[in-house]
Formats: structure tokens, sequence, C-alpha cells
């Protein structure tokens, strides 16, 4: 298949990155491909994919059975944020993954992902968002309009990530604590909802 709706991005892409079904309940869910991820073809395939592949491992959960998806498909020039009218373009092929693979739990990597789901560009605020409203997150009047229906049919946990690059996991957050102990803790917090829950669609 060859998409052509975002007009800059299909010029200069490598390739689409399309998104991988995982078989152990889990999705990770970033933003967009990167320069490796439009290489090789495979979302979460350079250095952040590497740090959160090994954080996984420490909770006992295996890369290679769980999911992988980006928000925007294809490569934004300069590895800029993707532009609202690109991230409207894939949102419905997002929602049309979804509903053939319906994860258990969905870890959402970084602000825009989060804010798809959530409702604010401040990560912290989504994070706040999702601690207070249960793991078993189904307010679906916070996520996007394309998704309402989905979500409000699908029992799974929407876990906010943030990016683990290194430039960003070793910053503070707004509340003083690392980055990447609140990205230890959310993956933790995403394996015992995959063992409490496997029972789940």
């Amino acid at each position: 298949m060859t998409c052509i709706q975002c007009p800059v991005l299909s010029r200069c892409r490598t390739q689409i990155v399309y998104p991988r079904a995982g078989t152990n309940g889990l999705l990770m869910l970033g933003e967009a491909p990167g320069a490796e991820e439009d290489l090789a073809g495979e979302n979460f395939a350079g250095p952040s994919g590497q740090k959160l592949r090994d954080l996984l491992a420490e909770q006992g959960i295996c890369w290679a059975e769980t999911g992988r998806a980006s928000i925007v498909r294809c490569r934004p020039p300069w590895d800029r944020p993707p532009s609202g009218e690109e991230v409207q373009a894939c949102l419905l092929l997002l929602e049309e993954f979804l509903r053939a693979a319906p994860p258990r739990v969905i870890l959402t990597v970084g602000c825009l992902a989060a804010r798809i789901f959530w409702g604010s560009p401040r990560l912290l605020v989504n994070l706040e968002r999702m601690r207070r409203a249960a793991p078993r997150y189904r307010d679906v009047e916070r996520a996007h309009v394309h998704l309402r229906g989905l979500l409000a049919k699908t029992p799974c946990a929407i876990l906010v990530l943030p990016d683990s690059r290194p430039t960003v996991w070793n910053r503070r957050a707004p509340n003083g604590q690392r980055w990447s102990e609140i990205g230890q803790e959310q993956v933790a917090l995403a394996a015992r909802l995959l063992r409490e829950h496997g029972d789940c669609p």
C-alpha cells in the first residue's frame, strides 16, 4: 500500500512504518518514526526503543511479543513534530489497527501520544489524570474524536510514559521526580496490569 495523504511526508520518507501487533497484550505507541525507524521500517528501532526494551525485560516482558505503533506512520523531515493535518490523516489508520488487534495495555510514549488520549499538551498533567482515573481508563471524553467509540468498547488501560530519549530521560519533571523514575514506574504498572488482567480481550 502506498499512502500519499500527506504531501510532505510522502515525499520525504524512506518507507511507511507500519504498526506491528503483539501477542502479549501490550502496545507501545509513539509519536512518529525517527531516522532509525524510517530506515528499518520498524517502530522503536533506535536508542529510545532499546531503553524501552531493557525496561520491559526487567519486568519479564518479551520485546518480540510486544506490539509497536506510532500516531503518524511516516517520518517528518528533520524529525520535527507531526502537524495537526498529518496526525488527523493517520488517526483513522490507528483506529483500524486497534480494532483489528485490540491490546490490553497501551503505553503512550511521549507528549503527542499521551495528548491524543488524555487531552493536555503537558505530559505530567496527563500522567496525573491517568493516575486519578485509575489504570483501566474508560473516560473517553478526553480521547480524540476518532478513538472515542473504540475506547468506550475496549477494556484496556492507557498509560502515560515519558519520551525515552536519553536527553529527556535524565531530566527532572516539574514535580521534581526524574523522568526515568516515572518511566520505570509506568512500565512496572503495565506489567502488573498485564498479569492481573490476562483474560481481557
